[in-house]
C-alpha cells in the first residue's frame, strides 16, 4: 500500500492490452477513465453497473471487487496488479516477474500514517507507534522469494509516475490501439511538513527504520533489493 500502485495499474490500463488489476483492466479502461473525469478522480461515486450492485459496497470498475476479479479470471492477462494477501501469486504454476515498488521506509510510513489519518508521536513508545500506521504488510512475504517459478525484482516507486516503468515495459507490453491519459486519484490527504519524523534526531529515525527493515519482509527485501542486479533502473540505495 502507499508505493503508486493505483496511478501504475490505471496509467497500464489506459496504455497496454491485457492489464488485468484491482484499479482497473484494459477491456473497459477508456470508458472507465472517463466516468472518473466526469466524478472529479472521486472511485467512490461511480455510476457503472458494477457500482450499482446493492451490498458490493465502494466498489466499480474503478475498483474492482476481489471476488468478481476471481471469476474474470487471470488466464489471458500479460501483467497483473493486485492489493491482497501474498498467497495469491502462488496460484499461478507458471514463470513469474513479481515487480516489487520500493520506497523509503521513513517516508513510506509516513504515508501511511496520513492516509490512516493516524499522528506518529515521537516521544512515545516508537514500535507501537509504527505498528499502528503499518497497512496491509501481509502482501508480502519472503516466502515469495523461495518459490522456483518466481523471478523477485524491484523499483524505486517514483519510477511509477515519472514514466520510468512504463517505458522499461513498453518492449514488453502490446499497446492499446486507443490510448489515453488518467486521470489522477487521490487517495492521501494532503500531508503537512511537520511530522515529527521529519524533523527527529538520526537515532530516532534510524531506530524506526531498523525496526521496519528487521522486522517487516517486505522492507527487508527492498533493503537488500535496491541497487542490486535484481533493481530495474540500478537505483541507489535510499539516504539513511
Amino acid at each position: 500500500a502507499k508505493t503508486a500502485g493505483t496511478s501504475v495499474n490505471v496509467n497500464f490500463s489506459l496504455t497496454f492490452e491485457r492489464v488485468c488489476g484491482h484499479k482497473g483492466y484494459s477491456y473497459d479502461a477508456w470508458r472507465t477513465n472517463l466516468r472518473v473525469r466526469k466524478a472529479g478522480g472521486n472511485v467512490s461515486n461511480q455510476t457503472d453497473l458494477l457500482a450499482l450492485v446493492p451490498g458490493l459496497g465502494a466498489y466499480s470498475r474503478a475498483r474492482v471487487h476481489e471476488s468478481l476479479m476471481d471469476e474474470i479470471g487471470f488466464e489471458d492477462c500479460d501483467w497483473i496488479s493486485h492489493e491482497t494477501a501474498y498467497p495469491f501469486w502462488t496460484r499461478f504454476q507458471v514463470p513469474l516477474e513479481l515487480h516489487v515498488p520500493c520506497r523509503d521506509p521513513i517516508d513510506h510510513l509516513l504515508s501511511q500514517c496520513n492516509h490512516l489519518q493516524r499522528e506518529f508521536a515521537c516521544d512515545g513508545d516508537l514500535v507501537n507507534e509504527t505498528k499502528k500506521c503499518l497497512i496491509e504488510m501481509n502482501r508480502f512475504n519472503r516466502n515469495l522469494t523461495r518459490w522456483s517459478n518466481f523471478y523477485m525484482k524491484c523499483y524505486d516507486w517514483r519510477a511509477g509516475f515519472d514514466g520510468r516503468y512504463l517505458r522499461y515495459m513498453s518492449d514488453k507490453l502490446q499497446r492499446r490501439r486507443k490510448q489515453g491519459a488518467s486521470v489522477f486519484r487521490a487517495t492521501n490527504h494532503g500531508r503537512g511538513r511537520d511530522a515529527c519524523l521529519l524533523t527527529a534526531a538520526p537515532s530516532v529515525r534510524n531506530k524506526v527504520k531498523d525496526w521496519l527493515v528487521k522486522s517487516q519482509d517486505y522492507y527487508g527485501f527492498c533493503n537488500r533489493c535496491i541497487g542490486s542486479k535484481n533493481d530495474l533502473f540500478q537505483h541507489q540505495r535510499f539516504p539513511a
